[in-house]
């Protein structure tokens, strides 16, 4: 909740900037409620979303170490202004919750017998997602109104909590998006929305509480090679109430290379071990229902 709450505050300031930037948000045409297919003038949407997220590691020989399948269910914001010389910024919000089942193995630096062997249980995560971008509608140079292509980037902040497995874990990734979206009117009541990008890896943080698990220290590292990318197609269409309503069929997917290890001592015995964070990859299908405002 205090990382939600961060990102509120961070969005609204981004916001106000990008208001001095575009003009004030009075001027511009109606927003969603007006029923606008296509993003025009100041826009908002709140949604909830659920599907399947999927992360996997694998040891230094590609072999597979860890993985996680879970269901996710959450929230998602958005507000954005798009303005009629073509530009727009945009800030976005998903927070949600992953339950289901853990698949991986037992540290125990104290026996090398039982430490490696194979674990089930169940396991619950907490995500989130951040972003903050501008763009600049391609389409305006030949001047479609019924359309749009963005091509935009900006700023990205993605955190996950792991619990209830052996180690509670907390990882996040500082990424700059580069991305093409838009929305193409189809009729009076419906447009095609669809995107797509790379999620260039600036800068990951993992952090894994080893401490409570029978060894000296806790396990902090930065890392630094990995990548991203995801893509959506989905409708906007307007209800028998002309308001204005939005699904969208997600993919989400992180590659992020293995970090340094750490070397670490039992607080039992004193036998020594390493530790460290190994390759890992992830892949969310969210299934995305807004509502305009």
């Amino acid at each position: 909740m205090k990382h939600f709450i961060q990102m509120q505050l961070i969005l609204s300031t981004w916001l106000s900037l990008a208001s001095l930037c575009f003009g004030n948000p009075a001027s511009f045409e109606k927003d969603f409620s007006g029923g606008k297919l296509v993003k025009d003038g100041m826009y908002y949407a709140l949604g909830t979303f659920l599907g399947y997220y999927n992360y996997n590691e694998v040891d230094e020989f590609g072999s597979p170490f860890m993985r996680m399948d879970t269901a996710i269910f959450g929230l998602s914001g958005q507000v954005g202004i798009a303005a009629q010389n073509g530009l727009k910024a945009e800030g976005a919000i998903k927070i949600g919750y992953a339950l289901g089942l853990y698949s991986g193995s037992i540290l125990d630096v104290d026996n090398q017998e039982r430490n490696g062997q194979r674990l089930y249980s169940i396991t619950g995560t907490t995500a989130g997602d951040m972003e903050l971008k501008a763009g600049y509608n391609l389409l305006k140079l030949f001047g479609m109104h019924s359309a749009s292509l963005y091509l935009q980037s900006g700023v990205g902040y993605y955190i996950t909590r792991t619990e209830f497995i052996v180690m509670d874990r907390v990882q996040g990734y500082l990424y700059v998006p580069i991305e093409l979206e838009g929305e193409a009117q189809l009729n009076q009541d419906i447009a095609l929305s669809y995107g797509g990008g790379y999620r260039f890896f600036a800068l990951g943080n993992h952090f894994s509480a080893a401490s409570k698990y029978g060894v000296e220290d806790d396990y902090f590292v930065l890392q630094r090679q990995g990548f991203g990318a995801f893509g959506f197609i989905g409708i906007n269409y307007l209800n028998t109430n002309r308001a204005l309503r939005s699904v969208r069929l997600v993919y989400e997917y992180w590659s992020i290379g293995a970090a340094d290890p750490m070397l670490t001592t039992s607080s039992y015995t004193g036998a020594q071990g390493y530790i460290y964070e190994p390759k890992n990859s992830t892949h969310r299908v969210l299934l995305q229902y807004s509502f305009g405002f």
